[in-house]
């Protein structure tokens, strides 16, 4: 009777515990942890498991690993854009990406967000130093920004909506 007891225990304690513990559920390719004067952080690459949290004093995404990913797909030679000097961020996003130019505003230029079949979703001139380009009301996806400068594309910038 003993060894009955002993066995229900066991497996009641078996049980419990595997539902009450958590292990990692994503094959990783490497990891580590970083120790410095300010505090640590742990690390691993190959997992994409994140959260994405916002409130009114800004956003945040935390996770494991960010897809983070900016391309320059396209660059335009020999056409008097040399000194052009363009930035896209935060990549990837969830509400917007500002798109900011270090270069002479008195030359015009102009930005297309289009689809991934090509499709234009929004097209708008580009004077000022910094543009807020929204994609709040965008579905999750990878999208491109191509920046012209008479009527040639200059730039092209690859961007991931969460």
């Amino acid at each position: 009777m003993e060894k009955v007891k002993t066995i229900i225990a066991g497996i009641c304690l078996s049980i419990c515990c595997s539902t009450i513990l958590k292990a990692q559920q994503n094959t990783v390719a490497t990891g580590g942890d970083i120790v410095g004067s300010g505090g640590s952080v742990s690390y691993t690459v190959g997992q994409i498991d994140f959260t994405y949290l916002s409130g009114a004093g800004g956003a945040l995404s935390e996770g494991v690993q960010q897809p983070y990913e900016i391309t320059l797909t396209n660059v335009a030679e020999g056409n008097g854009s040399s000194g052009l000097s363009c930035d896209l961020y935060p990549n990837p996003t969830a509400d917007f990406v500002v798109l900011s130019r270090k270069d002479d505003l008195s030359q015009s230029m102009s930005y297309r967000l289009l689809d991934m079949d090509g499709k234009v979703l929004m097209q708008e001139n580009f004077i000022k130093a910094e543009t807020n380009i929204p994609m709040g009301k965008l579905a999750a996806g990878t999208y491109y920004v191509r920046v012209i400068s008479s009527k040639t594309e200059v730039k092209s910038f690859k961007i991931i909506k969460n």
